[in-house]
């Protein structure tokens, strides 16, 4: 269409500029005023021709603008729901660690609405003890030495309550490569924490029993392996420590009382019986017999399925010799 007006504009101007310059010698009045309206309605018509394109153009431009608006828009809008719906506790960090926005879930970890946590600086809702390593990490980002991170760290609620949290923080830089914010999100794992806590403290008292108890403690595999002794059994046994570990116990037993608790420590695997205990012969690494207690208990795991087998084995030969003095002096004094 462009092409075809400028075509009919520059037709008409040519031809009048020439009609201009020569004249009309052979043509009447008449015919000289119907030449120009002619001309005149094709000079008009390219102008109205370029005009309505122009109009034509505008529409299309405005619907691309629109569009782009509008697409800006439900992006916008994608993200506000993201970022107030998360699960997890999302916050928006300025350059001098100032909270720039936060959402619903951060707000309940720390006890605290969202307009007190705008402003606020981070620092205020960090442990103490992880400050030092908070503020390092906070430093290497703004120089652009990391771009995110995550870690476990202590937080701090309104009410002064200590909170673990596992926290992911990314840098969002702007056109120029240079850092705008920081994103951090948040994970409660307190809970995890103090039960992770309490298994420790729970190993530590078995790890303390295990190795003061003053009889021996072997930690057994339902195949009778074992997996793991403490010191008093190679001071039971006489054996050391590593030649007791991955052995079968039943080799402490003499020939003829190995196969006397077979049937009772079967229906233990089976589960038929949770523990039995008894006395039999046995004999240390350099030959020198001793009678033994044996006690012995099956730990299942969450299913009820065998896991491990504790033994304990405690030397009893001096208990037993007294036992016969006592009966012998009674039966003299008969």
């Amino acid at each position: 269409m462009y092409t075809f007006a400028y075509f009919t504009i520059a037709l008409a101007i040519l031809f009048i500029l020439f009609a201009g310059w020569i004249g009309f010698p052979a043509a009447s009045p008449l015919t000289e005023i119907w030449l120009l309206r002619g001309l005149t309605l094709a000079l008009c018509t390219g102008v109205l021709l370029m005009a309505s394109r122009r109009r034509l153009g505008h529409p299309r431009r405005e619907r691309a603008a629109a569009q782009a608006e509008l697409s800006i828009y439900d992006s916008e809008a994608r993200f506000r729901a993201i970022f107030n719906d998360a699960a997890v506790g999302v916050g928006i960090m300025g350059l001098d660690r100032r909270i720039i926005d936060a959402n619903s879930a951060m707000c309940r970890m720390f006890g605290r609405t969202r307009q007190e946590l705008i402003g606020m600086n981070a620092v205020e809702g960090t442990y103490r003890g992880d400050l030092a390593e908070s503020t390092q990490m906070f430093a290497e980002m703004i120089s652009g030495q990391r771009r995110s991170y995550e870690v476990d760290r202590r937080y701090v609620r309104k009410n002064g309550e200590v909170f673990w949290a596992h926290i992911t923080i990314s840098v969002v830089s702007g056109p120029d490569g240079k850092p705008r914010y920081l994103v951090g999100m948040l994970i409660d794992i307190d809970e995890q924490k103090k039960m992770q806590e309490r298994i420790l403290e729970s190993e530590a008292r078995f790890r303390a029993m295990f190795d003061q108890a003053p009889m021996g403690i072997f930690l057994m595999s339902p195949d009778r392996r074992v997996l793991q002794v403490n010191w008093a059994a190679e001071r039971v046994t006489g054996y050391p420590i590593p030649e007791l570990t991955g052995a079968q116990p039943s080799f402490l037993s003499y020939p003829e009382d190995r196969e006397r608790d077979q049937e009772l420590f079967n229906q233990l695997i089976q589960g038929e019986r949770d523990q039995y205990q008894l006395e039999k012969r046995c004999s240390r690494k350099d030959g020198a017999p001793f009678w033994g207690r044996l006690t012995y208990t099956n730990v299942r795991d969450k299913n009820g399925v065998p896991e491990y087998i504790i033994e304990l084995i405690e030397d009893i030969s001096e208990q037993r010799r007294n036992k016969r003095l006592n009966i012998a002096g009674r039966s003299s004094k008969v």
